[in-house]
């Protein structure tokens, strides 16, 4: 998994005296630095309690210390045109509105996002983070303290560092994963790749486009989905320690591989390709091999433990290629399998017209195409395209759409 690395510099942040904290309202469209935006006719000091009622432009880098900034629905901060940095040192941030900037740092306080926040670059929260609105366009995010996002909140993220505590009860939309800490899910999950070295509790849908890895602690809960559309390793070569608990559905599109420890009650795993056993596989789970080499239990390669009372596919079974999640059905992708032309076509949800990035891994994660369109229907030529399977990735206004090609 692609290595998170954030550099937050904090250069030419204003530095005022500290006054007596007042309260700052903006009264008029403006430049953060113009005293004419203020009701204060003043440019308001990082002690202030700051409260945006317009659209304001942030000319500028910030700090929020001991006050507070608040931005108002309808009301907007969006930076201007050079690279700008916003951070809070003891401070709280709430944006109820919307948002826009290129790197974020909470290194103390507290910031409450109910609106629209675009963040360009890196985020980094060592404090804490709780979404309810739209945290989107975030190359990399580490959480390093506490983060929670609410019902109804939207996180679309490139790389996403869990270092602490992560609770997601709404959607979170990732292309690399890296949780090495304390991660619930209680909300829907994607992802082209998750890595897993702590703990993590498994209690609705997630979808892994490539490959899943697990060298910790993961539990899958009842009647739970998880999806893993490439190849799933639980194993730690290091100290032999990894455990999944499957309580759930777990479907995989590739290979299956077993190093350590596996159990289960009422869950099954579903494997479409290659299952490899060289660890512990108990309770009563049930796996089932679509393409077995031999009778039950259906293990293509068995040189672990298998107890006797984990059963061989009792259940329907159908780790399928094409991808049909609801959260993708504002995408048609046609036709898939594909010979020389592909075509992706978007329903009411993205608008006509607007920026649209596409791009096209094959199976070891390589881009093989990127590009970025403005319309509503994309089609592409096969190119250098070998026979296989391919992942796809759309960054539109409305969200981060992924899923699988076929080129035959």
């Amino acid at each position: 998994m692609k290595r998170i690395i954030f550099t937050l510099a904090l250069s030419a942040i204003l530095t005022l005296s500290f006054a007596q904290k007042t309260v700052v309202n903006s009264i008029a469209d403006g430049n953060w630095l113009m005293p004419t935006t203020w009701d204060c006719t003043c440019i308001p000091a990082t002690s202030d309690n700051v409260i945006i009622h317009n659209n304001v432009t942030l000319n500028t880098n910030w700090v929020v210390t001991s006050g507070s900034v608040t931005i108002n629905p309808s009301a907007s901060l969006v930076k201007d045109n050079l690279v700008r940095t916003w951070a809070l040192n003891g401070g709280t941030f709430t944006n109820h509105g919307t948002f826009t900037v290129d790197q974020v740092a909470n290194y103390s306080g507290t910031i409450l996002n109910t609106g629209i926040m675009t963040v360009n670059h890196a985020f980094l929260n060592n404090d804490s983070l709780k979404n309810s609105g739209t945290i989107s366009n975030v190359d990399s995010l580490q959480n390093n303290h506490f983060l929670v996002n609410n019902t109804g909140g939207k996180m679309t993220v490139t790389n996403l560092w869990n270092n602490e505590s992560m609770n997601n009860v709404g959607k979170l939309y990732l292309v690399y994963f890296l949780n090495t800490h304390s991660f619930i899910n209680n909300g829907y999950l994607q992802s082209n790749k998750f890595l897993n070295t702590d703990s993590c509790s498994i209690n609705d849908s997630v979808m892994v486009y490539m490959d899943f890895m697990n060298t910790g602690n993961m539990k899958v809960s009842a009647n739970v989905l998880f999806d893993v559309t490439h190849n799933f390793l639980n194993g730690d070569s290091l100290t032999h320690d990894a455990y999944f608990t499957n309580n759930g559905h777990v479907l995989i599109g590739n290979d299956f591989t077993n190093l350590d420890t596996i159990k289960g009650s009422t869950g099954y795993f579903c494997i479409a390709s290659y299952s490899t056993n060289h660890g512990y596989i108990g309770g009563t789970v049930d796996i089932c091999d679509q393409t077995p080499l031999g009778g039950p239990p259906y293990i293509d390669l068995n040189t672990g433990t298998i107890t006797t009372s984990v059963t061989s596919c009792t259940q329907a079974c159908n780790a399928g290629i094409i991808d049909n999640s609801p959260e993708n059905s504002s995408v048609i992708v046609y036709p898939n399998p594909f010979n020389n032309e592909l075509s992706f076509e978007f329903s009411g949800n993205v608008p006509l017209n607007s920026k649209i990035k596409l791009s096209i891994f094959d199976m070891l994660g390589q881009v093989v195409l990127s590009d970025v369109y403005t319309v509503g229907k994309i089609s592409i030529e096969r190119n250098n395209m070998k026979n296989g399977i391919y992942f796809y990735q759309l960054q539109t206004s409305a969200g981060l759409y992924t899923g699988k090609i076929i080129a035959e």
